[in-house]
């Protein structure tokens, strides 16, 4: 059996063990035999003043109190605390070594036979030191800020991220978009494949919908019609501009109702900005709830500003709901035929946004069953090509 030591990112505020695409692929590792992994995150320990700004700036209340091991559905995460202050948190540059040093110390006298880093920096940065100092290849994923923000912070960053991918036995990306913003600051793209994000497909399927239709009877009003959002309340969801996109299709049809699943730093001013509207806020939910209410919607919007695949896309689809999105980053790839792409680049385009929504509020489309077209996005087929690559990777030595 050959051991991999899983580097799954950063634990921050939220009371999350890691991101769920990364927890997903390890559900699915731990049924292969002849892998076993470490998985280890790193929670950073922050000074008062970093704590003070975030608090401040991001409304986040920073949490410390962890505990070394963590256990979520038979999967063990061990968290290893590094401390940060403000200026290495924003700066960033020395962030990959910080990590680094408080990893080693937690595995300087184990031997792995392979090391697997989810995004380029600075956990690719961390999986690159440790293969130079124990002599052990490693494979990094890439998912979206790692390529498409960190590199363009600043000339320091970009270049470990570089040495990162150059160095690494192959480089997976969840997008064709993604490698090729890669290619575009300097990457060979030698060592490159492309491994999207995928979808629980056990989760996110058509349900019954006379069903939840009398489960949420208190909640909506199914006369009307449902358009719906699932992500981060964050300005890179285009969630500040969802007054103006609101108003042109409750203006133009006034029997829809508005669902925004999940929570994020700009709830309590959008929630004051929507007032006027019929807007059910869910907060954040379990992903049974989020299919559920998937399949409620008669329409889910993703008008991202930017995103680096769009596993929420995959998702909608397997509910059989269809999706008007923005054309950024890998969302074109995640949704094939499932929906209405809008070029992010038109003039005013909120307004040509809220038009392709009421088109398709207008003529009811029927929804094709995507099961079969989207099976090479479950979590059982996309962990089977990332243990493909590992045997691979490990065969290929020397």
């Amino acid at each position: 059996m050959k051991k991999i030591l899983y580097l799954c990112g950063t634990s921050k505020s939220e009371k999350e063990y890691c991101s769920s695409f990364v927890h997903n692929r390890l559900l699915q590792l731990s049924k292969r035999k002849e892998y076993t992994s470490r998985n280890i995150c790193v929670q950073p320990i922050p000074s008062r003043a970093l704590s003070f700004a975030l608090k401040k700036i991001k409304k986040v209340e920073w949490q410390v109190d962890w505990d070394e091991y963590g256990k979520f559905d038979n999967i063990v995460y061990e968290y290893i605390k590094a401390n940060v202050n403000l200026y290495q948190w924003y700066n960033f540059t020395k962030i990959g070594e910080i990590y680094y040093k408080a990893i080693l110390g937690k595995i300087k006298k184990e031997n792995y036979d392979l090391i697997h880093a989810h995004w380029a920096y600075p956990m690719g940065f961390v999986a690159y030191k440790i293969s130079v100092e124990k002599k052990i290849p490693y494979v990094v994923s890439c998912h979206g800020v790692d390529i498409d923000i960190l590199p363009f912070r600043n000339k320091k960053i970009k270049s470990k991220i570089i040495m990162v991918l150059e160095n690494a036995k192959k480089v997976i990306f969840v997008s064709d978009y993604l490698l090729k913003k890669a290619v575009s600051f300097g990457y060979s793209g030698k060592n490159a494949i492309i491994i999207p994000n995928g979808y629980d497909s056990d989760t996110f399927r058509k349900l019954d919908k006379n069903f939840l239709r009398e489960k949420y009877s208190g909640e909506f009003d199914f006369k009307n019609k449902i358009v719906g959002f699932v992500g981060n309340l964050k300005c890179v969801k285009r969630v500040d501009k969802f007054l103006e996109m609101f108003s042109r299709i409750a203006e133009k049809y006034p029997r829809v109702e508005f669902l925004i699943v999940g929570d994020g730093e700009l709830r309590d001013w959008l929630e004051n900005q929507l007032k006027d509207f019929k807007v059910r806020f869910t907060g954040s939910v379990s992903h049974k709830k989020v299919a559920e209410y998937m399949n409620l919607m008669d329409i889910m919007i993703l008008p991202s500003r930017n995103e680096g695949f769009g596993c929420v896309v995959l998702e909608a689809r397997a509910c059989g709901v269809p999706v008007v999105a923005s054309d950024v980053g890998g969302i074109p790839e995640a949704l094939g035929n499932g929906g209405i792409l809008v070029n992010s680049d038109v003039e005013n385009f909120e307004k040509t946004f809220a038009t392709e929504v009421l088109k398709l509020l207008i003529s009811n489309p029927e929804v094709i069953e995507e099961r079969n077209i989207i099976k090479k996005y479950t979590w059982d087929e996309i962990v089977r090509r990332e243990a493909e690559l590992y045997y691979n990777s490990l065969k290929n030595l020397g």
